[in-house]
């Protein structure tokens, strides 16, 4: 990816601080099953680093991680984009003071954890403070080698502003 192209990605997705997220709410969700404390203790943390404008949200995710961002254009366009894991964490590190400055973040709400094939599926609606949409999130996180839980897998939504 050209120097640009990573400018224009960082820009572009509004860095709802990195797609995803800076956020302030964190609600339990009610259909919570055993076995998914790990990865609601990773999603507070989550949010807690999003919240702060941390850098250290980028720790977060697996190197080898896979980002699903879906873009949707006016006029209803979509365009989907696969982001590897150490370009999001790279990504993350740098948008951070430009989301901080523009108080770009995310809340999320009616949180779930479902236990997945080798981890856990988190779903919730997610809302763009920075933006003003609401739209759907899902991860699913696992635990490494290493024994620490990490993003492995997120799908986000982004509506894309209109430009002047």
């Amino acid at each position: 990816m050209s120097a640009n192209t990573h400018n224009k990605f960082l820009r572009n997705t509004g860095f709802s601080a990195a797609c995803v997220a800076l956020s302030v709410i964190f609600c339990a969700g009610a259909g919570a099953q055993p076995g998914t404390e790990p990865a609601r203790q990773l999603f507070a943390r989550y949010q807690q680093l999003e919240h702060n404008f941390d850098p250290a949200l980028a720790q977060l995710y697996a190197d080898g991680a896979i980002i699903k961002v879906t873009r949707i254009y006016a006029g209803g366009v979509q365009r989907q984009l696969l982001v590897p894991g150490d370009l999001y964490q790279l990504a993350l590190r740098q948008s951070m003071p430009l989301a901080k400055a523009e108080g770009d973040y995310n809340r999320f709400r009616d949180v779930s954890y479902h236990a997945a094939a080798g981890g856990v599926r988190i779903r919730a609606t997610r809302y763009s403070v920075w933006r003003n949409y609401t739209s759907p999130y899902t991860a699913l996180v696992a635990r490494g080698a290493d024994g620490h839980w990490r993003i492995v897998e997120e799908t986000i939504v982004q509506q894309m502003p209109v430009k002047p």
